[in-house]
């Protein structure tokens, strides 16, 4: 048997460059987890010295939803339909749309998984920073439907069996509605049906968008609940809030485009565009504005409009011509004003007041005669959202209107070459969700595959659009049957609480093994410090959510930490209790000891893997942090540990007393 190696076959300087290099690492992981506190020390010792640092920027930790607040969401998945052998594939399929549409909330960090209750699916969402419960529902569950027809004879009828359909939706919508509004008779909230029933914040509506809604919210105070009001769409229990009045104008321009221009491409030069311009300012009046449009406009289509624009909101045109019609007068003609698709000069010769209502409830949908027979003017054409290759917002070159452009894909691409074959000099219809929202002439066969929907969309609409057509459909029903919301403030209290626990258990510790152990219980403590700056940078860095589970996972990996330390010392008792030397009796303890660490800690990693890899996401939390933490504890609390004790062992040869008690002292 070889004799162990003792410290003082160790060179002194391998020994104090481990700990030079324990003391580097140490620091680049307290700088890489905490910035802030580095970059303020860092600006301190710039503004004495003249010394230049820099900064860390890091980005916070990874707050889980418990922790940030947010919102949770469980959905039952109807696979009733699917051969069983198939039914795993399309729940996953739906979890993968799901998480498409979440992903277009630009929320950090959102967790969408599956699971399997017996023989129930579900699918759970986790949507930290969401506090709007029924947006986020809206936007998971909502599924737009987008078609192309094309004109039909009209003379379609409804079949008995359709009737009967649209009758027994329409009885179904009312009695759901009528239902929860007994339940508000008898105690619930408003807030709390909002949410049961999937409740959606319409936003400040016009008479013209929603007449019966408008007419209802007209007559009553804010702060009122509706009776059911019904309407083309369904059934609508609704809450009124606050008014306000925006404008509605209507202008006339002219386009001056110039070569190289961003969203307009002209024959002449940026000056050339500019000077004539302000030549056409000189000529202009109110009278003769539509006639000086048709012949210098370079807007397409502007020999026929005058340059009318129709009527305008806020938000439907580029900010630059927005601004300047605003500021405008009735009657007011300005320019050049430049925007990405020329100079543009302006006539305004409307502006009325449009009263806005805002509306938040709950719409129970019911089916028409238009998700039949769309009043036999439409018939369909197999063309669907089904074949979209994908859909972006572009905006109008002439008036910086929004407008969404598809691409389809080589299915589609041929079904949309045939209908605009056979319908050159006739419209196309183009329905979201059973509405026609544009119908244009096809002037000559498109066989790119390429569409454009203009139906006088706001940026925000036609961006929310563009994210659920290119989410796709769900591939399954699903059903919401959960939803809870975490508050930030919730989640702050938490948060401080489980630090507050971590510090005072952790000083504890420190104490327990300075009383204890001595000398080595302080240079343990060292180590323990040295051990959590790691592992706070390793979860910053990976990054890992933290949760409270995750949080009690760091915990207690600080616990086996400290569980390796007490090994060893007790091992170094055992060997002082000989008449070792406490250098002897150290280098002697570790090694002796490492079995046991060894064995204890691969139990425990073994216990993470299992757990998570069949745990759900909070008991997943739990396993990782704790598993990162058993790997950093062994470096720490076997190399810090042992460089320290190794490096004082000479100058303390003498004094046992303060190494590690023994038993017979």
């Amino acid at each position: 048997m070889k004799p162990r190696t003792t410290n003082s076959a160790i060179p002194r300087s391998k020994v104090r460059n481990g700990l030079i290099a324990v003391a580097v690492v140490a620091l680049l992981a307290a700088g890489y987890a905490f910035p802030d506190v580095y970059n303020k020390m860092s600006d301190t010792v710039n503004a004495k010295t003249g010394v230049t640092l820099g900064h860390i920027n890091s980005g916070t930790f990874r707050l889980g939803l418990d922790l940030r607040g947010g919102a949770y969401l469980m959905y039952d998945v109807d696979t009733s339909q699917v051969a069983e052998s198939e039914k795993a594939s399309a729940v996953e399929g739906a979890r993968d749309v799901i998480e498409r549409r979440v992903n277009a909330f630009g929320v950090g960090e959102p967790i969408v998984q599956t699971t399997k209750v017996g023989q129930l699916y579900r699918v759970m969402v986790e949507l930290p920073d969401v506090h709007d419960v029924a947006e986020a529902i809206d936007q998971i569950g909502a599924t737009p439907t987008l078609e192309f027809r094309e004109k039909g004879t009209g003379d379609a009828k409804l079949t008995p069996e359709q009737q009967k359909e649209i009758a027994e939706s329409g009885v179904a919508a009312k009695n759901l509605a009528a239902a929860g509004l007994a339940e508000m008779k008898k105690g619930l909230s408003f807030d709390d049906f909002y949410k049961k029933n999937g409740g959606k914040d319409f936003g400040a509506v016009s008479a013209a968008e929603q007449p019966e809604l408008f007419q209802w919210a007209a007559r009553n105070r804010v702060g009122a609940v509706s009776d059911a009001i019904e309407t083309k769409q369904g059934v609508f229990v609704v809450q009124r809030g606050e008014e306000k009045k925006e404008p509605v104008m209507k202008a006339r321009h002219i386009l001056l485009c110039w070569k190289g221009a961003s969203a307009c491409e002209g024959t002449q030069t940026k000056s050339e565009a500019e000077q004539k311009a302000k030549e056409l300012l000189l000529k202009l009046s109110t009278q003769n504005f539509a006639d000086l449009a048709k012949v210098n406009s370079t807007e397409p289509g502007a020999a026929q409009t005058g340059g009318d624009l129709g009527e305008i909101r806020k938000g439907q045109l580029v900010k630059p011509f927005e601004d300047a019609l605003v500021s405008m007068k009735v009657g007011e003609i300005k320019g050049p004003v430049e925007t990405e698709f020329g100079y543009h000069i302006i006539f305004k010769s409307e502006e009325r007041q449009e009263s806005l209502i805002a509306l938040r409830g709950s719409m129970f949908p019911k089916k028409s005669e238009q998700d039949f027979l769309l009043d036999g003017e439409w018939k369909a054409t197999g063309l669907s959202g089904k074949q979209l290759d994908k859909a972006v917002v572009e905006f109008d070159q002439n008036i910086g209107e929004p407008t969404v452009s598809l691409q389809f894909d080589a299915e589609g691409k041929q079904l949309f070459a045939e209908i605009t074959k056979r319908n050159v000099n006739q419209p196309v219809g183009i329905f979201l969700d059973g509405k026609l929202i544009s119908s244009p002439n096809v002037r000559e066969p498109i066989l790119d595959g390429r569409a454009i929907i203009s139906g006088n969309f706001t940026i925000d609409a036609a961006k929310k659009l563009v994210e659920r057509l290119n989410a796709g459909a769900l591939p399954l029903p699903i059903k919401l049957v959960s939803q809870q919301t975490v508050g930030a403030t919730l989640g702050v209290k938490s948060l401080n609480d489980s630090a507050k626990a971590g510090v005072v258990g952790f000083a504890l510790v420190l104490i327990f093994l300075a009383a204890f152990y001595r000398l080595p219980g302080i240079l343990a403590g060292v180590a323990l410090v040295v051990y959590c700056v790691i592992v706070l940078a390793v979860f910053k860095f990976i990054p890992v959510t933290l949760t409270l589970a995750g949080i009690a996972g760091f915990i207690l990996s600080i616990g086996m930490a400290v569980d390796a330390n007490v090994l060893v010392f007790e091992r170094t008792r055992e060997e002082l209790a000989t008449g070792k030397s406490p250098s002897a009796a150290l280098e002697e303890a570790f090694p002796r000891a490492w079995n046991s660490i060894r064995d204890s800690n691969v139990s425990s990693l073994i216990t993470c893997a299992i757990l998570y890899w069949f745990g759900s996401s909070i008991v997943q939390g739990f396993a990782l942090t704790l598993a990162i933490g058993i790997l950093t504890s062994l470096f720490t609390a076997i190399t810090v540990t042992r460089l320290m004790l190794r490096f004082l062992a000479p100058y303390l040869a003498n004094k046992p007393a303060l190494f590690v008690q023994s038993n017979k002292s």
